[in-house]
């Protein structure tokens, strides 16, 4: 049996419900499924949240650490193109495992775009609309980005109406954001 409790990470023994514990499929290592709480649960969950499927393109940033690696396969077990940053060391495997590895730094950008990943089908569409008047974001506060850890906070309290924005410019704030989009400092 394997599972955990949040704000337990490292513990010999562990006070748990029953029903929080799942079975060691055969074929799994304890090892590997005393591995999966947390890393599995967020993959999991991040790919079900984008509802990612075949013909979607994905950039899995750091494709070769523990939620990365996980994240990538699922994507590509969806039918999905999936492109992944790591370091060198670890693209052959990545290409074993069916993912297009991508060098950190450089021209990721440019990299990503000649591969086909760059879809802006979406962002054009809520961009009009937006523009338009025909549906509007909210932006909740904006914060200076040596300040993320109040972004951060914010969001956590559950709180905010509309985006919390990260900028790294603060001389000039958009106008039309529309709310109390004041800086917070």
């Amino acid at each position: 049996m394997f599972g955990g409790l949040r704000h337990e990470a490292q513990a010999d023994h562990l006070v748990i419900e029953p029903a929080a514990l799942v079975r060691v499929p055969a074929g799994l290592s304890l090892l590997v499924a005393g591995a999966l709480n947390v890393v599995g649960r967020t993959a999991v969950a991040s790919v079900e949240s984008q509802r990612i499927s075949a013909g979607d393109v994905v950039l899995v940033s750091g494709a070769a650490g523990g939620v990365g690696i996980l994240t990538a396969q699922l994507c590509v077990l969806r039918g999905a193109r999936v492109f992944g940053t790591a370091s060198a060391r670890n693209h052959a495997m990545l290409r074993r495992l069916g993912i297009h590895p991508l060098a950190y730094g450089g021209d990721l950008v440019d990299e990503v775009r000649a591969a086909g990943g760059c879809r802006t089908r979406e962002l054009t569409l809520i961009a009009g609309l937006l523009a338009d008047g025909a549906i509007e974001l909210p932006i909740d506060s904006v914060h200076p980005l040596e300040n993320v850890r109040e972004a951060y906070d914010r969001s956590i309290a559950g709180h905010a109406t509309g985006k919390i924005v990260i900028v790294t410019d603060l001389s000039t704030p958009s106008p039309g954001l529309g709310g109390d989009h004041s800086f917070r400092r």
